[in-house]
Parts: C-alpha cells; sequence; structure tokens
C-alpha cells in the first residue's frame, strides 16, 4: 500500500507540474488557442487512460473481494447464530440436569435423614429388647416355653384339653 501511494505521489507531483505549464503557457500566449487547448487535453486523456483504466480494475477486483469478504462474514454470522442457539439449548439442558440433581440430592438427604431416623429408633428397641430379656420375667417365661412345648402341650392334647376345634387353624 505505502508503494502504491509512492507512485501515486509522483504520479500527482507530475500533474500538478503539467497544470502550473500549461497555465504558464495559457497566460503568456495572451488569447487561448481552442485547437490547441483541445488537443492538449486529448493528449492528456490518452495519457491518464491507462492509469484510470488500472485504477478501476483495481477497484473492481476490491469491490469483488470486499463482496466475497461480506458473503464470508454472513456465513460466519449465520454459523454463529446457530452455535449461539445450539450454546443456549445446551445451557437450558444443563439447567434442567441441575434441577434434577438437585432435586436427587433433597431426595438423598431426606432418605439420609429417615435412615438415621429410623436407625435410632432401631437402636432404642434393641436396647429396650435386650433390657426386656435380661429381666427374671423373661427368664422365667423362656424356660416355661421349652417347658410348655416339650411337656405340657403333649399332656394336654392326651387329656383333648385343648378348646380348639379342629375345623380352626392352628
Amino acid at each position: 500500500m505505502v508503494r502504491a501511494n509512492g507512485g501515486a505521489d509522483a504520479v500527482v507531483d507530475q500533474i500538478v507540474s503539467l497544470y502550473e505549464e500549461l497555465i504558464a503557457e495559457n497566460r503568456s500566449s495572451g488569447k487561448p488557442n481552442l485547437d490547441e487547448e483541445a488537443r492538449c487535453s486529448a493528449a492528456y486523456l490518452r495519457w491518464l487512460e491507462p492509469t484510470v483504466r488500472d485504477q478501476q480494475e483495481h477497484v473492481k477486483s476490491l469491490v469483488e473481494w470486499a463482496v466475497e469478504r461480506q458473503g464470508a462474514v454472513e456465513s460466519l454470522a449465520t454459523e454463529l447464530a446457530e452455535k449461539h442457539e445450539r450454546v443456549l439449548a445446551l445451557v437450558d439442558r444443563v439447567a434442567e440436569r441441575q434441577r434434577a440433581v438437585d432435586s436427587t440430592a433433597t431426595e438423598l438427604e431426606e432418605s439420609q435423614n429417615r435412615v438415621v431416623s429410623l436407625t435410632a429408633r432401631v437402636t432404642a428397641q434393641d436396647a429396650e429388647l435386650r433390657k426386656i430379656r435380661s429381666t427374671l420375667g423373661w427368664r422365667l417365661l423362656s424356660g416355661y416355653g421349652k417347658i410348655k412345648y416339650r411337656y405340657l402341650l403333649p399332656i394336654y392334647r392326651l387329656l383333648n384339653l385343648n378348646r380348639r376345634s379342629k375345623d380352626e387353624p392352628a
């Protein structure tokens, strides 16, 4: 770009000096010669035409490049919008799953609290059962059960003292 501007500066300097020469020549000649001015203008335009054509081609190529870049930008903008939509959908899914995890964590905490409560109840009942089993009454009843099933029930059956009828389930 610097080299292109450097070349343009030289061309501009040449044009300015040519204009200055023409102005000075026109002033010194006195009356304007229209045919000579037309020839000089035509020569100048012929000299200028390749430069203008090159500039037009350069501008045309820049416009084509800009149009191509604009298409790429639009394509990338569309792709970015699609990805943005996917990200928003993923954020929604993550939020939904986080709610599910939070709900499951709450349920787990409630279950753990129930387990602790039930464990405390079982421990209390186990202690109460041990206390009951260590009493004299329990030991006597345990001994009575052995005697009852081994000796008394067979005697009751022999004497038919069992008041239940045979139709009733045992």
